[in-house]
């Protein structure tokens, strides 16, 4: 159908984007140089010719790969990681598609439920059925981003006045990088780009998954509200959210 449509063709303008910026990103050297040998018309011998282009050709290349990596600054390295990273699972988990919508009176075990207060409010398991594979290469990968994370998280915590434990932002940004895909090595960042990076997620995969589940639950307690005649409150602003909220008012590290 439309929808059907609309989402293939925004698909396939995010692959042109994120190819256009590549681009921009990586600069290749030698994309002006004039050929090395000078030839430029009919040649005698076709074959000897074709193998010296091909040698040529392959020198070319490797010093244009050898230019692009070197060119790449660290915020293009940093920006090229994550976009390799993220998922169709991770936006799925961001938007807590795999929360579901309980109304207050539905969720009266609390016993079970995440402490309140913490960064998981709202929060439950990556669905396992969408996750990228974690195995072999994938899996060192993983775990050496989660050390540099996780190295991290201290000081950004701090810098960000976040109340949830250490312990509660560690485990929501392991469900996090659990539905990242890794067929890459983690490039070699400063401590200051790595804490910008834990931010990143904080804000945008954590806090914004707190926030989705919060709505959703406020709108299947109105909706049980409205079925009743009873009023509805407002819904209540997980912790997570207004730190980091705060945090970015404030204009402190790492947005000052």
């Amino acid at each position: 159908g439309d929808d059907a449509r609309r989402v293939a063709a925004a698909e396939e303008a995010l692959v042109k984007a994120r190819e256009a910026l590549k681009t921009t990103l990586t600069s290749r050297v030698g994309a002006g140089e004039e050929p090395r040998d000078g030839r430029d018309g009919d040649d005698e011998d076709d074959g000897s010719n074709a193998d010296s282009l091909d040698s040529d050709s392959d020198d070319s290349d490797a010093l244009v790969a050898a230019g692009a990596a070197a060119a790449v600054s660290e915020f293009g390295a940093t920006w090229m990681m994550l976009d390799g990273w993220v998922t169709r699972a991770t936006f799925a988990y961001v938007s807590a598609d795999d929360v579901d919508a309980e109304s207050e009176s539905e969720r009266r075990d609390i016993s079970k439920r995440p402490s309140d207060g913490g960064a998981s409010d709202g929060e439950n398991e990556p669905n396992n059925s969408a996750l990228p594979p974690r195995l072999g290469y994938a899996k060192q990968m993983s775990d050496a981003a989660a050390s540099e994370l996780r190295r991290a998280l201290p000081s950004v915590r701090a810098a960000l006045g976040i109340r949830a434990s250490a312990l509660q932002l560690e485990q929501s940004l392991g469900e996090l990088l659990r539905t990242f895909f890794f067929d890459a090595a983690i490039p070699g960042l400063r401590p200051e780009r790595w804490a910008l990076l834990v931010a990143a997620m904080l804000e945008r995969g954590v806090a914004a998954r707190a926030a989705a589940a919060a709505r959703k639950r406020s709108a299947a307690n109105a909706k049980e509200k409205n079925a009743s005649g009873t009023k509805h409150d407002a819904a209540a602003v997980p912790p997570i959210v207004e730190d980091v909220a705060a945090a970015r008012r404030g204009g402190g590290a790492p947005w000052g």
